[in-house]
């Protein structure tokens, strides 16, 4: 009972809720409704209860309530109006219907603690104030459906920044919520003021669209209006502002267009998938009022769960709306497209008239200009008849401005050409536009198919290519540099003239003397010739500015042309892949080889191809004549090149600094052996290169320049796998590779050369149709001669496989250990290839072919690339060790010539000294060019991979193809604030597979190759480059999982939890493993110890020699490994000999005998230190006489060394040095010696015992 207690104490409030409700809880709604704020009205109200469900088990008797009422209105009929009310939903949804003239209008909505209607100068009855109060506490208080309004999100926030109950997270929380209101009450509004205007344009669009019929007619009937009527002043100043009006009424009648072709795609769109989206939306409602309902039992403190319902109820205000206007739109969708449809015809109407009046104004405006030069042009010329009997100097200013006058009318024609030019390019770039949104729409509405594909054929042939543009572009630079000089002579000239005054009193100073009268005149025409001079240069100066100008502003309108164009063409290359052809069962047709054969043996198309190639050469001289020079050279030098090689070849063992050079001899002269096919490419390519060829033409010239580049690079290989090529001499191949790559090639370049020219030329667009499936039977071959030729030369016991396995190496040992996997996938390439074709898709299997065939030429010159590094690497290793040879030989000999001399001098053996006893170390060269090699296999794969992702990037993102292959896993995404899942493409997963092998690799190779091209470089010691070097691994790991897993949507938002839920388990589970983790981390930075470093664990001493994740690896004196976990490192206690400094002191223990010369053995023992190189004089070494021991005088040795390398054998040779120093002055080496007395007090009993 406690629980009904407000609501038991309700009849002792009932005053104070009535004045509540009489001060102004009630919401004015009258004008929404009836449209009249001035009407009056009335409200009775009745109640009546029923039995029903009632949320509250303690309420005795379940109710519900419903309330009836009319509202009589001045001087309209009465409504009825119906309120019905659960006491559990009371607060949450309280809804007033009004029945005015048939039609069901919202009149009231939502409620909080008490009922708020909507009154006209009345207010509700105490009773049913009761009513509301008593049913307020039995609903939750967050489940009200009050307005949501920016005063209430914004009075929340406030109460949510004071409030002191709340930590930070719950505040943080609470207010994203209020901003996600916020945002979507923005939203909400715009939805509803689209409604409003949808439902005005319901409401006009009828009257609106006969307006705009009447409109269009009027147009039509109106004929372009007369120049001299648009611009009535015939001025330049009033010409280019008239062109500037029209300039900007043309703008706005496009981007009126752009706006009605958008508002047509939205609806032919959203026609498409307005019940989809009425019903998501309608599941959205469901899911929000879900939410609100699960907010009484949910336990976030109050105010949070307050601003979780704001913003529930204002995404469910924004999804109504959204409802609403979505079916607004589908109830009047033929007007809306009827409408638009208009729209988008008034403004193309607006726009042709537009553009054919500012045509009309630009033209009058170059006859303007154009007459205004001819006619300065007519003076001057005049001029010169004049000042025919006037001196030099004046008839040479008078032919200078007639020539610039005839310059300025030649420019002004062209200022014409360029603006006409310029408009040109608008308008062609405003089609492309209009038209390349118009086919996006189509596709996006139709799909791709059958019926589209001719379209997209027809569209990509009309569109301007790239090859024009240069060419245009190249000429329009010449002309705005030459003009551009132009103008700043025209400055230099204009600045040397000075003023008019000063120019003419110049030309007067050359006129001989003359009277003053005669003399006026001849002033008066100085300065008339003078000033128009200079008027003239003016002009030009001004003329030249717009004329640049206008080349310039050409030159970007064609440059955004031509992007816009590719951008179409790409479009429509990528729509096209998806589009499968007819079966290829149009081959059983019996004309589609007579075409064929007819197209391709045409007399009219190849006399088109030669008067093509005719003009083509008339177009390009230099390049024909570098081709018809090519082929001279190639019959006149092949025979003596042949010969050379064969020289260089027999030569290739020999050692010589210009070993190399004589290698790239060779490789030079086998391209130009092999290089005869180029010349066949190179026509080809010209033929590319030109425009406006006849198709037949331009489909030769893409298969002449694909076949000969092919014929070329087999050619080369032929060559290279010859005997005595650079194959066999000079890059060392081993025979059986080079027998069967000889073998294989000679069948199968003269197959593939034909077939792949036959499958370009009659499978491109330009070919006819009734032709493609031959192409495609011709790739099919292809394929199959691929798949054939790739088994033969690496099946398991092919060439390859078996002298690879004969001599195997490192880089080649995983890939012989994988032939399982590769080799398979080796021969479904070519198969799968050949099925593309056979299903259809004739452009898509092209677009492999071009992708294939660059991915194969691509490794070959990779390939030989690397051979090239590694023979001048080997010819560096030979050069190396051949000058060691040389030099060792030449030391062996003076060592023998010193031998002969000492003995002849002295036969007294001399003693050895320390310097021969000292091993010196000599070059492995080797390990240099092992290691040069790993750079050369890390280059290697890492070329390979980025050429790969280069060559294949495009084909991930085809649209349709990887990028709209679901699969059946899901990442999260955000949108509108909520979160969705977004299926998983297999692009994405390729994606991030080719990221995970760039990882692996990449943390492999590129430590190594820092190693070797950087870090040796500097000036580090062995344990930084290590650090440096594993921390580039570490952190090369950890940025490709990132990358990996963002290609797959992984957000650290989304998997945060659960990095830290495994986190701690794995901190309970494998905690000896991530302390030993940590610590290798440690090591690392902080570095007590260091790769290279001489340490002591306990009683073990070695060198450190890897620091890894989980141990560090310690190498004792006698090889053997100690592995030390990385926590006991840090941890526990060690001894670091090379830590801050690597020198290090030896002290050794001599003791001598009793007796002995102290002074002459400490002197001995520095001498003895101080002879020996590694010991260092600073600090000296010191001998000290420290004891008197049982048997010895005790003496100490103490030097230091400047590091640990050399410490045994360092001190072995001081041991040595001290023993024949002591030997040779006399002092001897003390040894235990013990003194038996006998006892002689009784006879000693001896025995001799026979054995």
């Amino acid at each position: 009972m406690n629980k009904l207690n407000p609501g038991l104490r309700a009849w002792d409030r009932v005053e104070r809720m009535n004045h509540t409700l009489r001060d102004g809880l009630v919401k004015e709604i009258g004008s929404r409704d009836t449209g009249d704020s001035n009407s009056s009205s009335t409200i009775d109200i009745t109640m009546r209860m029923v039995r029903g469900r009632f949320p509250s088990p303690a309420w005795p008797k379940p109710r519900r309530f419903v309330l009836t009422g009319v509202i009589p209105t001045v001087g309209r009929e009465k409504s009825d109006m119906e309120i019905r009310t659960r006491p559990g939903h009371f607060s949450n949804e309280s809804r007033l219907h009004a029945n005015r003239h048939e039609k069901r209008k919202p009149c009231l909505e939502s409620a909080e603690t008490g009922l708020c209607l909507a009154i006209f100068r009345g207010r509700i009855g105490v009773f049913l104030s009761l009513v509301a109060f008593l049913c307020a506490p039995l609903a939750h208080p967050l489940a009200a459906d009050t307005e949501v309004t920016q005063t209430r999100i914004d009075a929340g926030r406030k109460v949510v920044e004071s409030a002191t109950g709340l930590d930070e997270t719950q505040k943080q929380q609470a207010l994203e919520f209020y901003a996600q209101a916020e945002k979507w009450l923005r939203e909400a509004n715009a939805a509803k003021a689209e409604k409003a205007r949808l439902m005005a344009v319901a409401r006009e669009g009828p009257k609106k669209i006969k307006k705009l019929r009447a409109r269009m007619e009027e147009f039509s009937r109106n004929k372009t209006d007369d120049p001299n009527a648009l611009a009535p002043n015939r001025d330049p100043d009033g010409m280019g502002a008239a062109i500037k009006e029209e300039e900007a009424a043309l703008t706005e009648a496009r981007e009126a267009r752009r706006q009605q072709m958008d508002i047509l795609s939205e609806l032919t769109v959203g026609a498409k998938n307005s019940s989809t989206e009425i019903s998501a939306n309608r599941k959205t409602m469901e899911r929000i009022s879900e939410d609100l309902n699960a907010l009484a039992s949910a336990d976030d403190p109050i105010r949070v769960s307050e601003a979780r319902g704001i913003s529930l109820k204002t995404h469910r205000i924004l999804i109504r709306e959204k409802i609403a206007v979505s079916t607004l739109r589908q109830e009047n969708h033929s007007l809306l497209v009827d409408l638009a449809q208009l729209e988008r015809d008034m403004a193309e109407a607006r726009i042709a008239r537009c553009q054919a009046r500012l045509d009309r104004l630009r033209e009058a405006a170059g006859d303007l200009r154009e007459e205004k030069a001819t006619q300065a042009r007519r003076e001057a010329e005049r001029d010169i008849i004049e000042s025919t009997a006037l001196p030099g100097a004046f008839r040479a200013i008078a032919n200078e401005t007639t020539q610039y006058r005839m310059e300025l009318e030649d420019l002004a024609r062209n200022e014409k050409t360029v603006a006409e030019a310029l408009a040109a390019a608008k308008a062609g770039l405003d089609g492309i536009e209009s038209d390349f949104k118009r086919i996006r729409q189509r596709v996006k509405v139709v799909g791709t198919g059958q019926a589209i594909s001719s379209v997209l054929r027809a569209r990509r042939a009309a569109l301007p290519s790239m090859r024009s543009y240069r060419r245009a572009s190249n000429e329009r630079k010449e002309e705005i540099v030459r003009a551009t000089d132009r103008q700043i002579h025209i400055d230099e000239r204009l600045h040397a003239h000075g003023t008019v005054g000063d120019f003419a009193a110049k030309l007067m100073l050359a006129l001989p003397d003359m009277p003053e009268s005669e003399r006026d005149g001849f002033e008066r025409k100085a300065r008339r010739l003078t000033q128009a001079q200079r008027d003239a240069l003016n002009e030009l100066q001004k003329v030249y500015g717009t004329y640049i100008g206008g080349l310039t502003a050409l030159d970007l309108a064609k440059r955004r042309l031509v992007s816009v164009a590719k951008s179409y063409v790409d479009y429509i290359d990528d729509a096209l892949r998806l589009i499968p052809d007819p079966s290829l069962l149009d081959l059983a047709r019996e004309r589609v080889f007579t075409q064929a054969t007819w197209w391709l043996f045409s007399p009219a198309n190849w006399s088109e191809f030669g008067k093509d190639v005719g003009s083509l050469a008339r177009r390009y001289p230099i390049p024909t004549i570098l081709l018809a020079g090519l082929l001279v050279v190639l019959a006149i030098r092949k025979r003596s090149s042949k010969a050379r090689l064969e020289k260089l070849s027999r030569d290739a063992g020999k050692i010589r600094d210009y070993a190399f050079a004589y290698f790239l001899e060779a490789v030079a002269i086998t391209l130009f052996i092999a290089s005869w096919p180029l010349l066949i490419a190179g026509v080809g390519y010209l033929l590319v290169l030109s425009s406006g060829t006849d198709p037949f033409t331009d489909l030769l010239g893409h298969a002449l320049f694909k076949s000969g580049l092919v014929l070329a690079g087999g050619l080369f290989l032929i060559e290279a796998n010859r005997r005595d090529g650079i194959g066999e001499r000079h890059l060392r191949w081993p025979a059986p590779i080079r027998e069967a790559m000889l073998r294989e090639l000679r069948w199968a370049l003269p197959t593939v050369v034909s077939l792949g020219f036959l499958a370009i030329i009659m499978s491109q667009d330009g070919a006819p149709s009734a032709l493609w499936p031959l192409g495609r039977l011709a790739f099919v071959i292809l394929m199959m001669v691929f798949l054939v030729l790739a088994y033969r030369l690496f099946h398991a016991h092919g060439p390859f496989m078996g002298t690879w396995r004969k001599h195997p190496s490192t880089h080649l040992k995983m890939f012989l250990e994988l032939h399982f996997l590769w080799f398979p996938l080796l021969l479904l390439l070519p198969f799968g290839l050949a099925l593309l074709p056979i299903l259809g898709y004739r452009t898509m299997s092209l677009h492999f072919l071009d992708g294939v065939e660059m991915t194969l030429w691509f490794f070959i010159g990779l390939f030989f690339l690397r051979e090239f590094v590694i023979r001048y690497l080997d010819i560096a290793e030979l050069r190396l060790r051949h000058e060691e040879a040389v030099r060792k030989r030449n030391e062996l000999h003076a060592q023998c010539v010193r031998e002969k001399e000492d003995m002849q001098k002295t036969s007294e053996e001399k003693p050895a000294t320390l310097s021969s006893l000292m091993e010196i170390p000599e070059p492995d060269f080797r390990e240099l060019g092992d290691q040069a090699k790993r750079l050369v296999q890390g280059g290697f794969l890492f070329s390979a991979i980025i050429g790969i992702w280069f060559i294949w990037s495009d084909l991930l993102s085809t649209p349709g193809f990887l990028g709209d292959a679901g699969l059946s896993f899901y990442a999260p995404e955000l949108a509108d604030g909520i979160a969705r899942e977004v299926s998983i493409t297999l692009g994405d997963v390729v994606g991030a597979l080719i990221l995970l092998v760039i990882t692996m690799l990449a943390a492999k190779n590129i430590p190594g190759v820092l190693e070797i091209v950087l870090l040796q470089r500097l000036p580090l010691e062995t344990g930084g480059r290590y650090a440096f070097a594993t921390l580039t691994q570490y952190s090369i790991v950890g940025i490709g999982m990132a990358a990996m897993l963002g290609a797959l949507g992984v957000e650290w938002s989304s998997i945060q939890w659960l990095v830290a839920a495994l986190g701690i388990g794995l901190g309970f589970g494998l905690q000896e493993i991530v302390a030993n983790f940590i610590s290798g981390i440690i090591l690392l930075f902080e570095r007590p110890i260091r790769v290279g470093d001489v340490v002591t664990i306990d009683d073990t001493t070695g060198i450190v020699s890897r620091i890894r994740i989980r141990a560090t690896t310690i190498i004792d004196w006698e090889k053997k490994e100690l592995l030390v976990p990385n926590k006991d490192l840090i941890t526990g206690r060690l001894t670091n000999w090379t830590l801050s400094n690597r020198m290090t002191r030896i002290l050794i223990t001599v003791g001598i005998a009793y007796g002995s010369d102290v002074a002459l053995a400490l002197r001995l023992l520095t001498e003895a230190a101080t002879e020996h190189p590694e010991v260092l004089s600073d600090p000296a070494p010191l001998g000290t006489f420290e004891g008197f021991g049982d048997n010895a005088l005790t003496l100490f040795l103490r030097c230091y060394m400047e590091s640990v390398d050399n410490r045994l054998a360092t001190t072995s040779a001081l041991h040595q040095a001290i023993n024949e120093k002591f030997n040779a002055a006399g002092i001897s080496i003390s040894f235990p010696q013990r003194d038996i007395h006998l006892d002689t007090v009784t006879p000693l009993d001896i025995r001799l015992v026979s054995s």
